[in-house]
């Protein structure tokens, strides 16, 4: 017990030593973070954070325990380690990444696949490998995007890692408890507002490593039912996962298409702020890692089915209580925005053209400044229309404008004679 708990206090402090270098690192040579719409901090913030976590978590593990399940771990984290480090340098192609992954999977099956929770199920040995490779799959994409505000996909890793650790049964407890204690050194780095970033390493590390820990996972008695547990510790990042892959298939995009509509940008709009964004999520994991424990310890069937009914519904009612937030919100903002541009601009009350003048139709579609806005409030929105109604009156001083709906800003303009002008244009 010692030993553990001397094991834990140093990966805690090298964790923390090897992100407070790697954050001065990162600086110096220039791996920081792009600045664009999907970032909370409009600044540009070191990345290579994993790199620390993964330093410290297999340091310790061979130092103190030298496990053969460490070794395997190692040997299938290689992929995903180098990729990941030159993702956060170069941004690889979506293409490298799974290939990564995909080599990450092959090589944990070809070690672990006959001893897995699967196989406990009595399955052949192909269907265990697809199953494996599957879940292992998403579990990586899920908890890297999972890692969109400050705090979240560290804070994931620190109670699943732990909770994992106490599931009835042989589990591999020291590894998990090592991995939340690397983890917990970082954090100190990336509570809000951040000082490093994981990067893609970092945000797929704990989906691998977790998600090979729960198959390898023994209960002392299997049931068929207890194959419901890893869902119920992935439920928050997998249910997110597949909202965000739907509804970019559903819009015609890429399912790798990156937005800003994952579950923890709604409720960082309803909540318009940070920390409470964390703290709300951290409680879903919580919730969901404590329901995980108690379907795992308790024999009945109907329980463990409860146990997972329970943290689904946890999940939507929260969704459903951020999207009728995020509507009231947008609504408000919408017609506030509507004000403000009528105080900034002489609107017109009809569009009526010119003839005996060539006429250029410009159309101005405010709604995705709107929605990045939505989490900054009202005085951010004042600030937005002034600065964009300088921009109209400067480049359209001899044009009318007219309001359509409460988003588009129809504008005639006599001097440019048929050009048109697209969003991109909107710079100021």
């Amino acid at each position: 017990m010692l030993k553990m708990q001397i094991a834990l206090l140093c990966t805690f402090i090298l964790s923390a030593l090897c992100i407070a270098f790697l954050s001065k690192f990162a600086h110096w040579y220039g791996f920081v973070s792009k600045i664009d719409y999907r970032r909370i901090e409009k600044t540009k913030i070191p990345l290579l954070g994993g790199v620390g976590i993964y330093v410290s978590f297999f340091a310790i593990s061979f130092s103190f325990f030298q496990s053969s399940d460490t070794k395997a771990f190692f040997l299938t984290s290689i992929p995903i380690l180098i990729v990941g480090i030159a993702d956060d340098i170069w941004e690889l192609s979506p293409k490298a990444k799974f290939s990564a992954q995909f080599l990450s999977i092959f090589i944990w099956c070809s070690q672990s696949s006959s001893t897995s929770l699967l196989s406990q199920a009595g399955l052949p040995i192909y269907l265990v490998n697809l199953f494996a490779g599957i879940w292992i799959l998403g579990a990586m994409n899920s908890t890297n995007m999972l890692d969109g505000i400050d705090g979240i996909a560290s804070s994931f890793a620190i109670i699943a890692c732990i909770a994992v650790g106490f599931l009835p049964g042989e589990i591999h407890s020291q590894n998990l408890w090592i991995m939340a204690a690397a983890y917990a050194g970082f954090f100190v780095f990336n509570f809000a507002p951040a000082k490093i970033y994981l990067g893609d390493l970092g945000s797929q590390l704990i989906g691998l490593f977790l998600s090979t820990q729960l198959l390898e996972w023994k209960p002392e008695t299997f049931s068929n039912l207890d194959l419901f547990v890893p869902l119920i510790v992935f439920c928050l990042p997998q249910v997110d996962a597949v909202l965000a892959i739907t509804r970019r298939v559903r819009a015609g995009q890429s399912a790798l298409h990156a937005d800003k509509e994952h579950l923890h940008h709604k409720i960082l709009r309803s909540l318009e702020s940070v920390r409470a964004t964390w703290l709300l999520m951290t409680v879903i994991i919580l919730c969901s890692s404590v329901a995980a424990l108690l379907a795992a310890s308790n024999p009945n069937p109907i329980m463990k089915i409860g146990f997972l009914l329970s943290t689904i519904s946890l999940l939507t009612t929260i969704l459903w209580w951020t999207l009728k937030t995020e509507s009231v919100m947008a609504k408000r903002l919408s017609g506030y925005g509507k004000y403000s541009i009528k105080r900034h601009l002489r609107l017109q009350n009809n569009l009526v053209l010119n003839q005996h003048l060539k006429t250029g139709i410009v159309v101005y579609d405010l709604s995705p400044y709107y929605l990045e806005l939505q989490s900054q409030g009202m005085e951010s929105l004042d600030k937005f229309i002034e600065s964009f109604s300088n921009f109209v009156n400067k480049n359209h001083a001899n044009g009318d404008f007219y309001l359509l709906g409460e988003h588009r800003l129809i504008v005639a303009d006599y001097r440019i004679g048929g050009t048109q002008i697209s969003n991109s244009d909107l710079c100021f």
